[in-house]
């Protein structure tokens, strides 16, 4: 993890994985600009246990982005351009929530960060909130 009480910004990007059968998100991550098309394609190769695993689809239906066989796709959520470990970091958070991490429906449990983790590192100069597109008052949930 990030050092999160660091003041540097860099450019991240917030992304999911988005299920077209069911029409819905099944999972959150976080990976960095420059890695965004390559983040999806690494899921596909070392995701052993997922849906989107190539095992499950002799044919490499997912280089393919007409077949029909393959329902996965990545979506970029957000592009955290200047914004410091922190802010990237609550931003998966809350992408994660609202596409329901907390209530089990993404297939990544892990919480990107808690509460307690968020209030220790939060400072005026870590957290920018409403000035980068937080909503008022938001923090996480657990």
């Amino acid at each position: 993890m990030a050092d999160l009480s660091e003041t540097t910004k860099y450019r991240n990007s917030v992304y999911a994985i988005y299920d077209g059968s069911k029409q819905v998100v099944v999972y959150v991550g976080l990976t960095s600009y420059q890695r965004d098309g390559d983040r999806f394609v690494e899921h596909v190769n070392n995701d052993v246990g997922y849906p989107w695993h190539k095992s499950l689809f002799t044919d490499m239906a997912y280089q393919n982005p007409s077949s029909e066989k393959w329902p996965y796709y990545p979506r970029k959520i957000e592009d955290c351009k200047d914004f410091t470990p922190l802010e990237t970091v609550s931003s998966e958070q809350y992408w994660w929530e609202q596409h329901g991490g907390l209530t089990g429906k993404l297939l990544n449990k892990q919480q990107p960060i808690t509460l307690a983790t968020f209030k220790k590192y939060r400072t005026d100069d870590t957290f920018r909130g409403t000035s980068i597109g937080f909503p008022a008052g938001w923090v996480p949930k657990q």
